[in-house]
């Protein structure tokens, strides 16, 4: 198998949805596709020797899952800097309505 085929594979059988899911520990919508879509980027992009060779060792749930956890959790990822950073700033309109009648 290539690349290629391998994550096309991955991508029919939702492994990266399925794992993100027990990582975050909720439904896979929002910001969380779009974590998604970076993780089969990151595989597309990654060199092919050894996507195969995790591939034929059947190693690839746990490289994605270190992809996926290092991109969720670390406050120095790509996703965090795009998504999460600007979620932790959010305040929700009942606090911010409280602050102005104060």
């Amino acid at each position: 198998m290539t690349r290629q085929e391998i994550v096309e594979r991955v991508a029919r059988e939702q492994r990266v949805e399925t794992i993100l899911r027990n990582i975050a520990k909720q439904p896979v919508t929002g910001d969380l596709e779009d974590l998604c879509q970076m993780v089969y980027i990151i595989l597309l992009e990654f060199d092919e020797d050894k996507i195969i060779d995790l591939w034929e060792r059947d190693e690839i749930n746990f490289f994605i899952a270190r992809i996926l956890m290092n991109q969720y959790q670390s406050v120095k990822s790509p996703f965090f800097a795009t998504y999460r950073k600007r979620q932790r700033k959010q305040v929700p309109i009942e606090d911010y309505m409280n602050l102005a009648d104060e």
